[in-house]
């Protein structure tokens, strides 16, 4: 725990070290929230079919017809395969998250 988020130790008469001391509490909370968040996204954006510039296509070996004509997707949530390649919408949204949450972890 850092010295900002410690408990003060003298409170006055009004106790507005303990709020202020609880809305530190609260912004760092929310930060950790934010970091897992992001964390969790730029992992889904790299690692799920539904970001692949193949997904929905015929090329797509996941969504291609089976030997006996059954279509096998969908695939949205399946991990990438071998022809996995990112859109480079979600490549820029996984870098904009990537850069947020370097930033958060500066703080």
């Amino acid at each position: 725990m850092t010295d900002d988020l410690k408990l003060p130790t003298e409170i006055s008469g009004n106790g507005q070290e303990l709020w202020d001391w609880a809305a530190r509490v609260s912004q760092a909370t929310q930060r950790a929230q934010r970091c897992r968040e992001l964390r969790g996204s730029i992992a889904n954006l790299r690692s799920q079919c539904g970001s692949c510039k193949l997904w929905m296509t015929t090329r797509c070996p996941r969504e291609t017809l089976s030997p006996t004509g059954r279509k096998l997707g969908p695939s949205m949530s399946d991990t990438k395969c071998s022809k996995f390649d990112m859109k480079a919408v979600y490549v820029k949204l996984a870098d904009e998250q990537t850069a947020e949450l370097e930033e958060l972890a500066k703080r």
